[in-house]
């Protein structure tokens, strides 16, 4: 990990933002701007999006429901989960919201 000092946030698929960061957690940074938005990491607690490791998720595959468990919520609020098929077989899976 690293401590970026301009902001990492993306203002198109090519380009980041660049400002001077005011905020960083070492791998992301944000420029007073982006900070200040609803989503903003800097204003983003343990509970992400709705989601924190250890929530029991509903998963969709193959026509079928499964329970899952949370196991990453990402930085910008994604989420993986573990779940298990009927035969045993295990996966983990990114949740949609």
């Amino acid at each position: 990990m690293h401590t970026p000092a301009t902001c990492t946030v993306r203002v198109r698929f090519d380009e980041q933002c660049g400002e001077p960061a005011v905020w960083s957690n070492g791998e992301f940074a944000e420029c007073a701007k982006h900070a200040a938005d609803l989503v903003a990491l800097a204003r983003a607690t343990k509970r992400v999006f709705g989601y924190e490791l250890g929530d029991t998720v509903e998963i969709r595959r193959y026509g079928r429901v499964y329970e899952g468990t949370v196991v990453k919520v990402g930085a910008r609020g994604a989420v993986w989960a573990d779940f298990e098929y009927g035969n045993g077989a295990k996966r983990t899976v990114r949740v949609d919201s």
